[in-house]
């Protein structure tokens, strides 16, 4: 059986996980990321890649909102090739609460979100298929982001790095604990069946929907 040494290994290849790789990586550690399928396998990959401007919770999460303005910012800083500034229309008709229409830029400018307001024929000038009894618009900075470049870049940085690796269909099977601390864990390939033994100082466990699963193992 192979065994691996490194001093951090990460259990999952979603956003997150390779964001924790990199992170870890530009620390100066060396990471083993493994995933039992592939980058963004998950929900990282099945989402609808909308970068939140946060606008769609000013009226009834203001915390919330804020967060998704910062982090939306944050990401842009860092990866700004994998977002595209698409912006968002929000808008209301004649059937819609005109109050919350009237309140929408206030709550927008108490999240520190940019709001602009625009006339119905400019909006019908970026979507032409838009409601012909358009009571108000606005335009919010909302994007589109590949989760599927991120993740790869993300690896790429952190092998550049510190020779950090990326293991995909691989599956932690068991954990080696010892004094109530994980010093190992037991890895099957998916695609050949071998077993392979992966030591590490500190185990991540960033699985996402499969990360209570992990979480038993120990």
């Amino acid at each position: 059986m192979k065994v691996i040494e490194t001093e951090a290994l990460i259990i999952g290849g979603g956003v997150t996980g390779v964001g924790i790789m990199r992170d870890l990586a530009l620390r100066g550690i060396q990471c083993l990321l493994l995933d039992k399928k592939d980058l963004c396998a998950g929900a990282s990959g099945g989402n609808h890649g909308l970068l939140h401007s946060g606008a769609r919770y000013v009226s009834n999460d203001l915390l919330a909102a804020k967060e998704c303005r910062i982090e939306s910012k944050i990401l842009q800083d860092l990866a700004p090739q994998c977002i595209e500034n698409t912006g968002a229309l929000f808008v209301a008709t004649e059937a819609d609460d005109a109050d919350f229409a009237l309140h929408f830029p206030e709550w927008c400018a108490d999240a520190g979100i940019q709001c602009e307001s625009i006339s119905p024929s400019d909006a019908r000038g970026i979507e032409p298929h838009l409601a012909d009894n358009l009571q108000s618009v606005y335009l919010l900075p909302d994007a589109t982001v590949d989760p599927f470049r991120l993740a790869l870049e993300n690896v790429a940085d952190a092998k550049r790095v510190t020779d950090s690796i990326y293991w995909p269909h691989s599956e932690v099977v068991s954990f080696v604990i010892a004094d109530g601390t994980i010093t190992a864990a037991l890895c099957r390939d998916q695609r050949t069946g071998e077993l392979s033994e992966i030591r590490a100082l500190q185990v991540v466990n960033a699985a996402g929907a499969w990360a209570m699963g992990i979480a038993r193992l120990a």
